[in-house]
Parts: C-alpha cells; structure tokens; sequence
C-alpha cells in the first residue's frame, strides 16, 4: 500500500458582496451603456490599454468624445465611489454590428503619456531616486514624486533622445525596484518583493475575471522621426 501523502490547501470562497460601479468618459455617465470594458491599472512595464464597447443605437454619444477625454472608472463592494482606473481616451472608432450602432473607445492610463516625452541628460555620480526625481520634476511638471522611496544606489547613466518610460525603466533595472503612476498621478516606487498583499485573493470568475499575463514589459510602440 503506497503511503498517503497530505498536502495544505487554501480555498478561497467567494464573498456575498454586492458589487457597485460606474465609468465616465468626459464627465459623463455611460455606465448604462456600456457592453464590455477592460480597466487594467499595473506597473509602468504593463500595457495599460482601457478598450469600452458602448451601445450607442440611440446615437446619445455621437460626436460627445475627442482624444485626450478623461476616462474614470470606479468600482468596490460598498458605495462605489473607489476609482480603479483613470486615463485618457485616444480612439474612437463606430462600429455597425448586427444592426446595431456601437462605439469603440480605446483609451490609456496616464502612464502612456510618459512615452510622448523624450530626455537627453546626462548624470553623474548620482542616486538613483535623485535621478528619477529630477527626471519627472523636470519633464512631467502635472504629475509628483511625493511616494518614490529612497534609493541610494550611485550610478553615472545618460540618456540620449530616451522616451522617458524606457528612462524609468532602467532605472528600475539599475535599482531593482518596481514603478507604478496612481490615479492622482504620483509616482510610486518599491524594492522587488518587497509589498505583501495580505487582503484581497485572486479567484477566477470573482475578484479574477481574465488573466493574460504577469509583468509583461509591452508598453506600446511610438514612432520616432528625428530631422537634423
């Protein structure tokens, strides 16, 4: 007889909640309209692409949203009023399917600007958070610094016509250290493996809907057309 083998396991089990949320493109309210929607919020290695499909049938949203448009998303198990995602459109396309006007919005998180901004500096002898800092003070004047924590790691580094997400991205290489942009657009930085999640479980088809991969560096390509 093979001897029995116990292994621990956890299970999450699903919590009775109701679960209240809402989206607004430009100030206005299209939670009733909308037919599908993906909100990521990740590190500033992610894609962090918002796509909505609206049913626009009664053409409420014809000719009401332009690129550069504030997308807002909120959602949470109370009030509803917890904002999960906060960017920018910057397509809209109408669709025709089965009879039926629809709307495709594809919009981004605030991260996406940071790779219209291109850096030429050079910096000697200097910390890596004091780099980073006077990287964004200097090329993002609306967004803050206040959670960049200390890195006192010196490194000689420059950058010649750089976008500025693939700046912070070495430097994240350089100290090890992990990047993401909050919704009131302030930086956040952290040693890797360094945050415990002690709160919330990931379980499919709950707090878990779909799952396309972990830590993928595939920020979206800008085309550069440089003239001497």
């Amino acid at each position: 007889m093979s001897p029995r083998i116990r292994r621990r396991k956890f299970i999450a089990i699903p919590i009775n909640r109701t679960t209240k949320w809402s989206c607004t493109i430009a100030g206005i309210d299209i939670t009733d309209f909308i037919l599908s929607g993906s909100f990521p919020h990740g590190l500033i290695s992610e894609e962090l692409i918002c796509e909505i499909e609206l049913d626009n049938s009664g053409e409420d949203f014809t000719e009401k949203f332009s690129a550069r448009d504030t997308i807002q998303f909120k959602m949470d198990f109370a009030d509803g009023s917890t904002v999960q995602f906060e960017g920018e459109v910057e397509e809209i396309k109408n669709k025709i399917e089965s009879g039926f006007f629809k709307l495709g919005i594809k919009g981004a998180h605030f991260t996406a600007q940071l790779l219209d901004v291109l850096v030429t500096e050079e910096f000697t002898n200097s910390t890596i958070s004091d780099i980073r800092t006077s990287l964004i003070s200097t090329y993002l004047s609306d967004f803050t610094t206040t959670n960049i924590e200390s890195n006192t790691t010196v490194i000689n580094i420059k950058f010649v016509n750089k976008p500025l997400l693939d700046c912070l991205l070495t430097l994240d290489l350089e100290g090890n250290e992990d990047t993401y942009i909050d919704f009131d657009k302030d930086f956040h930085t952290f040693k890797k493996g360094s945050k415990t999640n002690l709160n919330i479980h990931f379980t499919l088809d709950d707090s878990l809907i779909t799952l396309r991969g972990l830590g993928t560096d595939s920020a979206e390509v800008r085309n550069k057309i440089q003239v001497y």
